[in-house]
């Protein structure tokens, strides 16, 4: 019998393909957290100037907060309360 030859260079593409979709991965996460700050401190100089109704911003900003974002959580200062 003869032994495959193209066995290793298969090993080598496996291997490429998972790095490349871990550092895929990676940057992913990267961009969405850019956005998602980018996103939060727009909404917020926006309720500074009156745009947007500061409570609904403090409530999406709470439930961020519950739903595991808690870095969130460090621009709060608690004296909102809940409806």
């Amino acid at each position: 019998m003869r032994a495959k030859r193209n066995q290793p260079p298969m090993l080598f593409h496996s291997t490429v393909r998972k790095e490349l979709a871990r550092s895929f991965g990676a940057s992913l996460v990267v961009l969405v957290t850019i956005v998602m700050t980018m996103t939060l401190i727009r909404t917020l100089s926006l309720a500074n100037r009156g745009s947007v109704n500061p409570e609904e911003v403090m409530m999406v900003m709470g439930e961020l907060n519950r739903a595991g974002f808690n870095s969130i959580s460090l621009v709060t200062n608690g004296s909102v309360t809940a409806p």
